[in-house]
């Protein structure tokens, strides 16, 4: 089944660059990014084409898919036609807010010990392994229902905001870390934009859903808080 996906990247690419990243359209955003639109046959060809990006040596930003060609505006920006809900869970940790975001952003050893169990059954690395192209294959378990999630990593704003999307579903979320106290301490904000269907459907899987998973990021959240405490000397010294 294809699938038509809006791909922004950071900075102003080439329009001869279209047939490289498989004839998908470029066109520009008035923040002077790029915005890679076209059709993508299956999961498999939408690698090859993320794979292009890194080897182009491009910054990802995100990964959606277009549900409505209509949305699609004619300066490359994508209007939001799809329901959605946030749920978002916030914590302060007494760590350094580079050392917070180095959690999140070590997907081989720090990003998966601090995934909350049952809820996450675990995570494994495709590519990349740190911070912005990685991707990542994630596993959770609740209500009974298995789900496997193709994960993609973005850095909007390195150092401060890390980004997941997962292109088959456009689900995102945001891990925020903003420095507290003379950086001494962080505000860390876990936030996940949820795709969900119009109508009673919709509405039944919010009510199911946002009890469920807010404890999962507050815990989440207070897994950082102890993994970092348990480096806490380590990083004294770095």
């Amino acid at each position: 089944m294809t699938t038509t996906y809006q791909i922004k990247v950071k900075g102003q690419l080439d329009p001869s660059l279209s047939a490289w990243f498989g004839d998908l359209a470029v066109s520009y955003t008035a923040e002077g990014d790029t915005l890679l639109t076209g059709t993508i046959i299956d999961q498999a060809a939408l690698h090859g084409v993320l794979a292009r990006c890194r080897d182009a040596g491009v910054t990802l930003i995100s990964v959606n898919p277009v549900h409505n060609q209509e949305s699609v505006l004619t300066t490359g920006e994508k209007r939001n036609t799809m329901n959605t809900f946030n749920i978002t869970a916030t914590k302060v940790i007494d760590a350094r807010p580079e050392d917070v975001y180095g959690v999140f952003a070590d997907y081989v050893v720090a990003h998966n010990a601090i995934l909350p169990k049952p809820f996450f059954t675990g995570m494994d690395v495709k590519k990349g392994g740190r911070g912005a192209g990685t991707e990542v294959l994630v596993h959770t378990k609740a209500l009974g229902q298995e789900r496997h999630m193709f994960m993609v990593v973005s850095e909007p704003t390195p150092g401060r905001v890390l980004m997941e999307t997962e292109p088959a579903t456009g689900l995102v979320t945001h891990f925020t870390v903003e420095p507290l106290n003379g950086g001494r301490q962080a505000k860390v904000t876990i936030s996940t934009d949820f795709p969900i269907p119009a109508g009673f459907s919709g509405w039944l899987q919010k009510t199911i859903q946002a009890p469920l998973i807010r404890p999962v990021y507050l815990k989440e959240l207070d897994n950082v808080a102890d993994y970092l405490r348990a480096k806490q000397p380590a990083l004294a010294m770095s």
